[in-house]
């Protein structure tokens, strides 16, 4: 076997094929990554937030840096992750209709979780401003937080759509 033919059957044992003219795409169940997405954002947030005015004032950038580029990876791979996940119909032309059901359940409850966790913020930034604890105060950290929102806008209806879907076969 050549190097060449070698490469492509790595390739295609990877399942790194999918652009690929012999590579079909696929819908994936992604179970862990969306949480790990989920996970990694808001903790390089409070990093950042935490950080970033005594890292200024000593006129150093280095954990913030970190968790700059730590969230922004997050929020890149929350916009590729739509792509390999398991709402995508291109496997066999459209969706059928247990998938669109699927796409449908998983975007509503992302949809309700989301509503949820954005009127909550929003009580405890009322409260916030009464008893003086923290609240985004600068217009980066409420760049961030809007960046944080749109992700989870991204990744919350493939984590459920995985997680409403059953396991793969053992062949697969």
């Amino acid at each position: 076997m050549t190097i060449p033919e070698r490469l492509d059957w790595l390739v295609h044992k990877a399942r790194l094929d999918i652009l690929t003219p012999q590579g079909a795409p696929r819908r994936r169940n992604l179970r862990w990554l969306p949480l790990l997405i989920l996970i990694a954002m808001p903790a390089a947030y409070g990093v950042m937030i935490a950080t970033l005015p005594y890292s200024l004032r000593q006129g150093g950038f280095g954990l913030p840096a970190i968790a700059i580029v730590l969230f922004s990876l997050a929020f890149g791979a929350a916009l590729l992750i739509r792509v390999f996940g398991p709402r995508v119909g291109w496997e066999n032309g459209a969706l059928d209709e247990r998938e669109l059901i699927l796409k449908a359940r998983a975007g509503s409850l992302s949809g309700a979780l989301l509503a949820l966790l954005c009127a909550l913020f929003c009580f405890y930034g009322g409260y916030a401003a009464v008893f003086g604890t923290w609240m985004p105060r600068t217009a980066l950290e409420w760049v961030y937080l809007g960046l944080m929102i749109e992700a989870y806008a991204l990744a919350l209806p493939v984590l459920i759509a995985s997680w409403l879907q059953p396991p793969p076969d053992a062949e697969e």
